[in-house]
């Protein structure tokens, strides 16, 4: 592992800790999304399923290869509604869209009524106390500056316009420094050639590679747009005035995890950062949805494109 990696590794192991711990010291509002969360969660076993169902014959399925599916499973089911919640949470606070068409079938449940000393105030005008029991509740109804209504016109229009620049942008930069793939994923691709063809993982483009890579647009933006960038955003009080800071240290650590795939490495930091920052800007407007769409456009692309752009 490089360096790169190995910081990307200790930074995830890290915000996993601090997502816990989050969600458990938030549990009794963060329950209210609870349907939302779990659907989100689902979506992604459901894609991992397809997969399976689609290339079972070239997977050779056994016993013990299904076991480990199993397992893998309920570790990302555990992730994604974890990263979810936490987001959704964060968002509903910070008055931003998380997840507008998810939310708008899976309404959440009734906030909690603050408790009764968080009420207590020296105030006695009967408006100053409304006003501070509205501030320090955060998800309270009227406290939340609710998105407005979603523009899914705009918000389609708007992915597909970051993933045609990613694509554009790429194309440019790799023309620009002739990259060629890391010595470590040729090595891998050249030992383990049979079993990654088989996942889908290759130079050539298939439908598995497809699946795959949609299948990772779908969890990224999940854990890093909707729960780190607004995890970030919302403890460091960065509101939404500040809210760009979050959304470039989240397109830093998600750089971090494309590390030592190609060669020099500097150009797929190089690559992946703006349009992680883009990415991070299309969630600020319209949410995870337009996201994962805007995601899965570039890797898509990018499964046709790479052979030509990138020295195997």
């Amino acid at each position: 592992m490089t360096p790169f990696s190995c910081a990307y590794a200790v930074a995830m192991v890290a915000v996993l800790i601090l997502f816990f711990v989050y969600f458990i010291r938030n549990r009794a509002e963060i329950r209210r999304f609870t349907r939302a969360r779990f659907v989100l969660g689902a979506v992604a076993v459901l894609i991992d399923m397809a997969y399976l169902g689609w290339a079972g014959d070239s997977l050779q399925l056994n016993q013990d290869f299904l076991v480990q599916v199993f397992v893998i499973d309920l570790m990302l089911l555990a992730k994604i509604t974890l990263f979810a919640a936490v987001g959704i949470y964060c968002c509903k606070a910070l008055g931003l869209p998380s997840a507008p068409l998810v939310l708008g079938v899976f309404r959440p449940g009734p906030a909690q009524a603050p408790a009764a000393e968080e009420l207590a105030v020296e105030a006695t005008d009967e408006f100053a106390v409304h006003e501070i029991a509205l501030t320090d509740d955060p998800l309270n109804a009227d406290a939340v500056v609710e998105p407005k209504q979603q523009n899914w016109g705009a918000a389609v229009a708007w992915a597909l316009a970051v993933a045609t620049g990613g694509v554009a942008f790429s194309y440019l930069l790799f023309a620009l420094t002739k990259p060629a793939l890391s010595e470590m994923l040729q090595e891998l691709l050249e030992t383990s050639e049979a079993s990654l063809n088989q996942l889908g993982i290759a130079m050539n483009p298939t439908f598995e590679s497809i699946m795959i890579v949609c299948a990772f647009a779908y969890g990224e933006e999940i854990l890093f747009r909707l729960g780190i960038q607004n995890y970030l955003a919302k403890t460091m009080d960065l509101g939404r005035s500040r809210y760009w800071i979050s959304i470039c240290i989240t397109a830093a650590i998600w750089s971090l995890a494309h590390a030592n795939t190609l060669d020099p490495e500097w150009v797929k930091f190089a690559q992946i950062l703006p349009i992680g920052v883009a990415l991070g800007y299309l969630f600020r407007r319209f949410g995870l949805e337009a996201c994962i769409l805007a995601h899965g456009a570039f890797n898509v692309a990018m499964v046709f494109l790479a052979p030509y752009m990138i020295d195997a």
